[in-house]
């Protein structure tokens, strides 16, 4: 199939782009489809590290001057997810009038940003709207879904009220390459880690105690810090962590991997319904236990007591940090390679671009798939 895929106005996917996950994500797609043998065409920046077809540039770096001034995302979260934002309005009609000039019947218009590309799929009422990635909650009416954990797919219906089964839409996990954790990690860095945006939601506070109960060192990495001083990290919206805590930046992708590699066990402490949760997934693509909340798609990642430990309380977290030495690091890897990465998860993805296009023949009476 032909799949027109559209990016960020933001961030370009490429592989020093890693602190943004959907770019990340729309790098991996555009190898794993084209392997498969179907056409990419993916709309974005100047930029990208994907695997595709052809690379159409509708944002230009004179445009994200003229709509984010001197803002780059890299320390700050992306926050301006509003449709009518002249980043989404401008990128969006440069979207369409490119697409147009190259669609032809029957090819897929991919959206990975719900209703801030609501424009760009009511432009192509006759093609299939294939919203892909899922981990958000402002999804589409009409569109074809595929979502990242069962329990976002589960929480997206019980928002929209509509608990109807709906068959063509689909669950497929995130996936990594498996050069980006080449190694097996030792976990002899004398550290637990924390990566991911410093914000209370996410749990760094969680991490923090934790450490600090039973005497360890924390790691942390990511955007949205405020100040760091000698025992004392302050994040950008108030959240303070306390304790022998030490921070390591925005880190890139290797730093990233070697973060893991020597972590004693990586805090996942996620408040609210987590969509996936991919720093779990990470962590043990280097053989690193997670300590985790049991909520969201953390449940479907992490196997309590051979992964990690899901963990609901301080003392949970306390225990689970301090049993996670325990676990064979070796197995949680090959699991971990043998469940997410693109060889793994491509074919999902194929599978679920045939099953779309039975829709132009007899759809779920279309007997061809099974055979």
């Amino acid at each position: 199939m032909r799949v027109h895929l559209v990016a960020l106005p933001h961030t370009d996917p490429t592989f020093d782009w890693s602190t943004c996950a959907y770019s990340g994500k729309i790098r991996r797609l555009g190898g794993m489809l084209t392997g498969q043998g179907h056409e990419v065409i993916l709309y974005g920046g100047e930029r990208s590290d994907a695997v595709v077809k052809e690379l159409v540039t509708i944002v230009t770096d004179e445009d994200r001057q003229r709509w984010f001034g001197d803002e780059t995302w890299r320390e700050r979260v992306f926050d301006r997810w509003d449709p009518g934002d002249v980043a989404w309005r401008d990128m969006n009609a440069k979207a369409i009038a490119a697409i147009r000039e190259r669609a032809s019947p029957r090819d897929v218009i991919g959206i990975i940003a719900g209703r801030c590309q609501a424009e760009i799929v009511a432009a192509f009422p006759g093609h299939i709207a294939w919203e892909w990635g899922v981990g958000y909650s402002g999804v589409l009416p009409g569109t074809f879904r595929v979502f990242e954990s069962h329990a976002w797919r589960a929480h997206v219906a019980g928002r929209e009220h509509d608990d109807n089964f709906r068959a063509f839409d689909a669950v497929i996990p995130n996936a990594w390459a498996p050069g980006e954790f080449p190694r097996l990690g030792s976990g002899d860095g004398g550290y637990l880690l924390f990566i991911g945006r410093l914000l209370r939601r996410k749990g760094p506070d969680v991490a923090a105690a934790a450490a600090r109960a039973i005497g360890a060192r924390l790691v942390v990495a990511g955007q949205g810090v405020g100040t760091v001083q000698p025992g004392k990290i302050t994040c950008a919206d108030g959240t303070v962590l306390e304790g022998d805590v030490e921070y390591a930046g925005i880190v890139g992708p290797e730093e990233r991997a070697q973060l893991y590699e020597n972590a004693a066990a990586t805090f996942v402490p996620t408040q609210y319904l987590e969509p996936f949760g991919g720093v779990s997934v990470e962590s043990q693509l280097a053989g690193t236990p997670v300590i985790a909340t049991p909520w969201g798609g953390l449940v479907e990642n992490v196997r309590h007591g051979a992964s990690g430990y899901l963990c609901s309380t301080l003392a949970q977290f306390v225990e689970g940090a301090a049993a996670a030495v325990t676990l064979d690091r070796a197995a949680i890897r090959v699991h971990a390679l043998a469940t997410w990465t693109t060889g793994i998860i491509a074919p999902q993805y194929d599978a679920h671009l045939r099953r779309l296009a039975t829709l132009w023949n007899d759809g779920w009476y279309h007997l061809e798939e099974a055979a």
